[in-house]
């Protein structure tokens, strides 16, 4: 059973040969026989080498392709080849596919369409979700690549970035899945409607702020539901991310919640204003008087206003509080006196050389009674 014979098949010269090959292939190790480029010949057969002719090939068939059929089971065979490619850690060779159909797909050339659906699907596929799941993992020259990937990938990669910010603590994870959400603008926005949406307080905080950094007026109407919120750390987000965006209409929700608030709520949302000290809320705050019915029915929420000003003690704010102190209205009565004496509180808080130039020159040349209530200010 152990025998064999096997001189019907092999010649008497080739067998005489398999028998020497074992000395041959010492007397090759022992003796140097081998050519100079037999490491180099091998060092081609490994797997490295081999993984980065297969994405060589695939790329220069799409290239050559003029089969729209043809064209379009390349790009699927590329996306499959690219999810291989996260899935080994071989983010550079990901890269170089996914540049490849973003390039196909950015063209007039056939198969744009299929390479463009590709790259959709590479956004939400598992490979990547799982590999947004370790970039707080790699070092950076790791990071780079996969972050290379997601940009070239497009607005689809957010999906997959989601996950991952979905998390109360702060790491390197969330922060460098953020860095990438926010490059991606203002079209990221309406990805991010589901983070506000979700019912967990720390995914609606970090939605919040994701969309102030981002700081588009089409992230208003996600934020303004937030500043309603009952937990203060979710308001205080949202109001720091309206702040941030540099458009009427977020300061129009802000007055609005004003408006609409009372008591507590009210006193939160201007802490929250306030809070940061950023100064680019003054201009809000200031947008938020001019808009405003001082005398009216948004007289409560001009005195806070005119308070938060005061407390951000900048020289922005004294020429809308100089106006507001100079108004004049017959019968104005309380509320009036109330203005002023609020406005002009205001500008001794700020304490500024140019608050106190204001207040000097009002003293001279201001209405009766702003004289009278500068002159009684003064003097305590």
């Amino acid at each position: 059973l152990v025998s064999y014979n096997d001189k019907p098949f092999v010649s008497d010269g080739y067998k005489t040969a398999l028998d020497g090959l074992g000395g041959r292939a010492d007397r090759m190790a022992t003796v140097g026989e081998l050519p100079p480029e037999a490491g180099e010949w091998l060092t081609s057969l490994g797997q490295e080498n081999v993984r980065s002719l297969s994405v060589r090939m695939l790329i220069d068939l799409l290239t050559l392709e003029k089969d729209a059929k043809r064209a379009a089971e390349l790009a699927q065979d590329m996306a499959m080849l690219v999810e291989d490619l996260l899935m080994s850690g071989a983010y550079d060779d990901a890269l170089t596919v996914t540049t490849a159909l973003a390039r196909r797909g950015n063209s007039s050339l056939i198969g744009r369409d299929e390479c463009r659906q590709a790259l959709d699907r590479l956004g939400e596929s598992l490979a990547l979700l799982e590999t947004a799941a370790l970039i707080g993992d790699v070092d950076e020259d790791g990071w780079s690549a996969i972050k290379a990937v997601i940009e070239t990938i497009g607005l689809p990669a957010i999906e997959s970035l989601k996950p991952v910010v979905t998390v109360e603590a702060d790491t390197l994870t969330t922060s460098r899945a953020e860095e990438t959400i926010v490059g991606f603008g203002a079209p990221a926005v309406t990805r991010l409607a589901s983070l506000v949406a979700d019912p967990r307080w720390f995914v609606q905080r970090r939605g919040a702020r994701l969309l102030g950094r981002i700081a588009a007026p089409q992230a208003v109407p996600l934020l303004q539901p937030l500043v309603r919120q009952s937990d203060p750390r979710v308001a205080r987000e949202a109001i720091s991310a309206l702040t941030a965006i540099p458009d009427p209409s977020a300061a129009r929700a802000i007055h609005t919640v004003l408006r609409a608030a009372t008591g507590t709520l009210r006193t939160a949302v201007i802490e929250a204003l306030v809070g940061s000290r950023d100064p680019r809320v003054v201009p809000l705050l200031v947008r938020i008087i001019e808009e405003s019915d001082p005398l009216g029915k948004d007289h409560d929420v001009v005195l806070q206003t005119v308070g938060a000003l005061a407390t951000m003690g900048t020289d922005a704010a004294v020429q809308p509080l100089m106006a507001l102190a100079g108004r004049r209205r017959f019968l104005g009565g309380r509320k009036l006196r109330t203005l002023k004496e609020t406005s002009v509180d205001a500008l001794l808080k700020i304490g500024t050389p140019t608050a106190e130039t204001t207040l000097r020159e009002a003293a001279q040349t201001g209405d009766r009674a702003l004289k009278k209530i500068i002159a009684a200010r003064l003097r305590n």
